[in-house]
């Protein structure tokens, strides 16, 4: 049977559009959802297409960064990649199933970066105490002045920056000072008129001293464990135990610096300082021209 001109183009029309009906590229976004287009362009940043279930279907725009995988007709694949060095997208042709997986891998990684870089500039507070020994750096005439064992407690807050870099105010309670022993020992006592009181003469002692410290400190964190820092300190003296403690200077300043040590909420301190002159004058002897040693060595615990 003969096709006349009408029948064949007809039946070459409806060829046609069932080869182009089947025909279709397979976009799998990494939110797993398959989309069956025809993929009309690819720039460095989008994917241009029209879904192939619609035949007037408009032209939709994707993002690459939002796409996985695209499947083509042909049977090749193109595979959006996520390079971790740059966080940007790049194209990558093949076939193997293992690009699926690699892919994933790194978006898990550049999720994790992301979370600590969240997390590095973050706020964070805690509590720490521990030990001091502190010590007065210009000796007595008349006394050997040794290292005084005290303790200090603390809170602080630590301003993380986009860098390695942080910023850590504390107020802390410290007891400092030296502990004494006369060269040569007297056994007398005095009378003091003014306050009509009889002294024996200590051959040995302390000086405690309790002050309030506000050390301003700019950290660098070397790695996520471990940093360094130095900044200045401004004290007030709020107590001296020394019961013959006539005159103490009540706002020293000092610089300091240390090391700390993280373990994830829990820290270790190790930090030294040293004073201006604190003026210390006792019944005994004077310490004018003296400055406050001290180290100290703390443990924390991060709040948050």
């Amino acid at each position: 049977m003969k096709l006349n001109q009408f029948e064949f183009i007809v039946i070459l029309f409806f060829t046609l559009l069932t080869s182009k009906s089947f025909s279709q590229d397979i976009i799998t976004t990494k939110s797993g959802e398959d989309i069956k287009a025809k993929v009309l362009e690819v720039t460095t940043e989008e994917v241009k297409y029209k879904k192939t279930d619609n035949i007037n279907s408009p032209v939709f725009t994707s993002l690459k960064s939002e796409i996985l995988i695209i499947r083509y007709e042909n049977g090749t694949k193109d595979i959006f990649d996520a390079d971790a060095s740059t966080n940007k997208i790049i194209l990558t042709s093949g076939n193997s199933e293992q690009k699926k997986e690699e892919i994933i891998k790194k978006e898990e990684n550049l999720k994790k970066e992301e979370n600590n870089s969240k997390s590095n500039n973050k706020t964070s507070f805690g509590l720490k105490g521990g030990l001091n020994v502190s010590s007065y750096t210009s000796p007595s005439a008349s006394y050997r002045l040794d290292p005084l064992l005290s303790f200090n407690i603390a809170a602080f807050i630590e301003f993380n920056f986009k860098s390695k870099f942080a910023f850590q105010p504390e107020i802390q309670y410290s007891r400092q000072g030296t502990k004494y022993a006369r060269k040569y020992p007297i056994y007398l006592s005095a009378f003091d008129p003014l306050l009509q009181q009889t002294f024996a003469f200590d051959n040995n002692g302390k000086i405690e001293l309790d002050y309030i410290n506000v050390p301003l400190l700019l950290k660098y964190n070397i790695s996520d464990s471990f940093g360094i820092y130095s900044g200045p300190q401004l004290s007030l003296l709020i107590n001296g135990e020394e019961k013959y403690v006539f005159y103490s200077n009540r706002i020293p300043f000092a610089g300091c610096f240390g090391i700390n040590y993280n373990i994830g909420k829990v820290m270790f301190d190790l930090r030294y300082f040293i004073s201006s002159k604190i003026g210390t004058q006792t019944y005994y002897f004077s310490l004018l021209d003296s400055n406050n040693s001290v180290f100290q060595l703390a443990f924390g615990y991060r709040l948050n």
